[in-house]
């Protein structure tokens, strides 16, 4: 008899609220550039930073995700040729409950701060939240999220919608992690991804995990991008997707949009 884990249906596609824009890219590379200088490291290792006087690690700078993927998950989906169009159409079709008031305006967010998805002693995802003093957003995601449930078409998840952009995710880390900080225990190899940075923590590994406590009090209050445009909904394949250059050089990471609605006011 098959495990129930063989039978599980492979998660093809997500439903989300991209956050790349003209706008927003210069400032989310600038930020993420920055992540970097002061926490990221070119091994495969996560080691504590001995140039700090505190417990702040340095990351593998493959476990910072490219900026050009960056999102916000609404629901995740296991689709074949048939259902992709279907899901496709739903997409083109909705009608959204924005709030209840009468706005027309564009809903703008700030993406701020850093948290951990997990215990921050002991974590393998750290992300920003969109600020919308509006609350327009989640009015919008959930409103998605429920059209395209009702549907069929999401994997069930019966979590609260948390609305986030994974800026640290050490799954993607290939081969083993070595964790010299004295407060972290796994030295485990990682296994393959099972999702693209995506749900909340559910997928994550039991190994590579890293002690956070001294990187989330830095960036707690750090500003990723101001007045983000929310300006679409989309439909994209799993898998970060590498763009090349007519000399064969990467020039970006993303995640290949399948369809893509305005969310903004016409």
């Amino acid at each position: 008899m098959k495990s129930s884990k063989s039978k599980r249906a492979p998660l093809t596609h997500f439903l989300c609220i991209p956050l790349i824009t003209a706008n927003s890219r210069p400032q989310l590379q600038k930020s993420l550039e920055c992540f970097k200088a002061r926490v990221g490291a070119s091994s495969s290792n996560i080691h504590r930073n001995e140039a700090d006087d505190d417990n702040t690690v340095t990351i593998p700078e493959s476990a910072i995700r490219p900026v050009d993927s960056l999102h916000l998950t609404v629901g995740v989906m296991s689709l074949d040729g048939q259902k992709i169009d279907a899901a496709v159409s739903l997409l083109r079709t909705l009608t959204l409950d924005l709030s209840t008031t009468k706005r027309v305006d564009p809903i703008v967010v700030d993406l701020t701060g850093l948290a951990s998805m997990h215990d921050p002693r002991n974590t393998s995802v750290l992300y920003c939240a969109p600020n919308d003093t509006t609350s327009r957003l989640q009015c919008l995601a959930l409103s998605a999220q429920r059209a395209f449930r009702d549907s069929g078409f999401l994997i069930a998840d019966d979590r609260p919608l948390k609305l986030h952009a994974t800026i640290v995710n050490t799954i993607y880390v290939k081969g083993k992690m070595r964790q010299t900080n004295p407060f972290a225990s796994t030295t485990e190899p990682f296994g393959p991804a099972q999702t693209a940075d995506l749900g909340q923590g559910r997928h994550t590994n039991d190994s590579g995990k890293l002690d956070a406590r001294g990187i989330l009090e830095k960036f707690n209050d750090f500003v990723w991008a101001k007045d983000v445009v929310v300006d679409r909904l989309a439909i994209c394949e799993m898998g970060v997707k590498k763009i090349f250059d007519d000399q064969g050089i990467i020039v970006r990471e993303e995640y290949a949009e399948v369809v893509a609605v305005s969310l903004l006011p016409r």
